[in-house]
């Protein structure tokens, strides 16, 4: 599995690489599934993606059990669908996953998620995950 930090210095910045991320994969036509911390997270992430566009959506479904949709977003820690890429929006590191890419946010909106992103980081390197940092 192949673990991507990208730096994010806010919201904004967060919302567009999650929508920059959800592009890429439906237009790779491949999987993707986007992992929430809570249902509210969730449901903003839902409503983010169908409105992101005056003219356009980003298709995709909220979902707690197993679909066929490209792109998913769940507060389950199950791959969904079948997806090759997933987005861990959560505070804990996801390990042992059937996933090719793994996306984390190096997030410094705030002291306390700027200590979060450090933390998971440095859990994925002393597991001898390769680490690629974007900014």
């Amino acid at each position: 599995m192949r673990v991507v930090f990208i730096s994010v210095k806010n919201n904004q910045e967060k919302a567009n690489q999650i929508i920059k991320l959800v592009k890429k994969n439906l237009l790779n036509k491949e999987n993707i599934l986007i992992l929430a911390k809570n249902k509210q997270s969730a449901e903003f992430l839902d409503d983010m993606l169908w409105s992101y566009d005056e003219v356009s959506f980003l298709p995709h479904t909220l979902s707690s059990v197993p679909c066929q949709d490209r792109v998913v977003i769940t507060t389950e820690i199950k791959n969904l669908n079948e997806a090759q890429t997933l987005i861990n929006l959560t505070d804990k590191p996801i390990m042992n996953f059937s996933f090719q890419t793994l996306y984390l946010f190096d997030d410094h909106t705030s002291p306390q998620r700027e200590a979060v992103s450090k933390k998971i980081y440095q859990e994925y390197k002393s597991s001898g995950y390769s680490i690629a940092l974007l900014s």
